[in-house]
């Protein structure tokens, strides 16, 4: 005797296609979506719709991009990318150019420089010496 349950709810239940929730969800509600594709996490679903965009914009030729318009120039791009070599960490460069740094991670992955794993040793050692500083005082 074979157990057809779990195969029933994986020919049921199907990721659904990116295009269509992007189309329900823009053109009628995100509430609509989430009740088409009720067994879908919300999180999920707003990822599908996402893609679904994505390969929209990509259909009609338009660039696949995935977050909004830049923040940033190419001239500040390029700045923060020398001052990450003279500097040689994301914290300073983030303090000399006042630049998030989220952003400065960014513009450092695009121009094909791994930013540095963070020293959590380093970063320890400052905080216990300042927890004996501020009890000293």
């Amino acid at each position: 005797m074979s157990r057809r349950g779990p195969q029933v709810d994986h020919d049921i239940y199907v990721r659904p296609k990116p295009e269509t929730v992007a189309d329900v969800w823009d053109f009628s509600s995100p509430d609509a979506a989430m009740e088409r594709w009720h067994w879908v996490q919300w999180h999920h679903l707003v990822k599908i719709a996402c893609e679904g965009r994505r390969l929209r914009r990509v259909a009609v030729g338009a660039p696949a991009r995935h977050s909004q318009a830049r923040s940033t120039t190419p001239a500040e791009d390029a700045s923060v990318v020398e001052s990450f070599h003279r500097l040689g960490t994301v914290a300073a460069v983030v303090n000399g150019t006042g630049l998030k740094h989220g952003v400065v991670t960014r513009i450092l992955r695009e121009a094909g420089i791994e930013p540095p794993a963070v020293d959590r040793t380093a970063i320890a050692r400052k905080a216990a010496e300042t927890r004996r500083q501020r009890r000293a005082a």
